[in-house]
């Protein structure tokens, strides 16, 4: 029976890294300030970090296996520390670029190191676990971003990454002492996991195809949805922080009930379930205006949580042991891949002025919808993986 405090440490590792990259764009005016640039320009920042994290995650997945995961989690966390206690120490708006970048590049590794762990922990009850895990998200956007945002207000945004320096280092500290020797991935067989072999690989492949087509369906709509429910439903800018805290709780509640109810036998009826909702949701709130906007974001955020929770835990059966943390290196990437690719295709369709309601919602939803429909065929076409993978 899977225990849940041993898994504590590790979604805060994940609570921390998803907080450190949502930080960036709320502090951009802060930062902007600090460093005497254009506010736009911290977009770089953001870009800097994702690219280095997708590119990170091809290089790396060749090597994470072949070591044991504890020490080096930890000590990837401890270079994380050092580059954000360097982070609230530099001056220069270049220097800040390149220190984005390196965090971006153990970003990757860490985020699938600790999934890959929290995977060699509950063998038995994974959607738990899983579900679990999941919740660094969400309590990123509840917690995590109001509590950096009130630090930077209290003194400056120096003071948040001298905070995140000293966390990352206490959670080196818990981690040392409180997690479990994990398995080292030397064995007789290929532990290196690459792109090129996890795309030759059936089981592997689909689990890409499965995990990009799933986040571009959702990341059409996301990176938009503060400027629909401004512009085409008049929400005030001082409603939106409630829409999202209220849209994260119902978010874990939803992926709690989920990893409940999820079993090896009926992942594809509930994402059947899952899908279906987010479209009736999309369709009867943004394009035919007939809900609250309150209630079509809350159900969508949630929703979207659930099904991601039900492919995440299908996914997880897919590599063998000694390939986990390779194999969630690679699917950090194509997840920065799909979600970027799809905020690039979703700004071209979408068309505003700035003061107006934005055009072509309904044309956005039903090309998001398109690929909502995909999912769960994708899933279907290899719900059941092989279990002499798994060993």
């Amino acid at each position: 029976m899977l225990k849940r405090t041993s898994l504590i440490p590790l979604l805060f590792v994940q609570l921390l890294g998803t907080t450190d990259f949502m930080l960036v764009m709320p502090l951009g005016p802060s930062l902007a300030e600090g460093f005497h640039i254009p506010v736009e320009n911290t977009a770089w920042l953001s870009g800097v970090f994702a690219l280095c994290a997708a590119v990170s995650g091809i290089v790396f997945s060749k090597y994470l296996d072949a070591f044991a995961r504890k020490p080096l989690l930890i000590s990837l966390l401890l270079i994380s520390a050092v580059l954000f206690f360097i982070s609230a120490l530099v001056e220069s708006f270049s220097a800040w670029i390149i220190l984005r970048g390196l965090i971006g590049c153990v970003s990757t590794p860490i985020a699938a190191l600790s999934m890959a762990i929290a995977m060699d922990m509950s063998e038995q009850d994974r959607p738990k676990a899983m579900a679990f895990m999941s919740l660094g998200f969400s309590l990123s956007a509840v917690v995590g971003v109001p509590l950096g945002l009130w630090l930077a207000s209290l003194t400056d945004w120096q003071m948040v990454y001298w905070i995140e320096g000293l966390l990352a280092c206490c959670l080196c500290l818990v981690l040392f002492f409180k997690l479990s020797q994990t398995r080292s991935s030397h064995t007789k067989e290929d532990s290196t996991l690459t792109l090129v072999k996890a795309w030759q690989t059936p089981e592997l492949r689909h689990g890409l195809v499965l995990m990009c087509v799933s986040l571009f369906a959702a990341f059409l709509i996301i990176p938009h949805l503060a400027a629909i429910l401004q512009f085409n439903f008049d929400v005030p800018f001082t409603q939106l922080g409630s829409f999202y805290a209220l849209g994260g709780v119902a978010t874990m509640i939803l992926t709690l009930l989920t990893g409940k109810l999820l079993t090896n036998k009926n992942g594809l009826p509930l994402l059947i379930l899952g899908s279906a909702l987010s479209l009736l949701f999309l369709w009867t709130g943004f394009v035919f205006l007939w809900l609250a906007p309150v209630v079509m974001f809350v159900a969508f955020m949630s929703l979207n949580g659930s099904r991601n929770l039900i492919i995440q835990t299908h996914l997880s059966h897919l590599p063998k042991p000694h390939e986990r943390a390779g194999y969630m290196a690679i699917l950090t990437t194509i997840r920065n891949v799909a979600t970027a690719l799809a905020a690039f295709i979703s700004s071209r369709i979408l068309v505003s002025n700035g003061t107006d309601p934005l055009l072509n919602v309904p044309a956005l939803v039903a090309f998001g919808s398109v690929f909502i429909v995909m999912t769960p065929f994708l899933f279907a076409y290899n719900a059941q993986p092989d279990p002499l993978h798994e060993k």
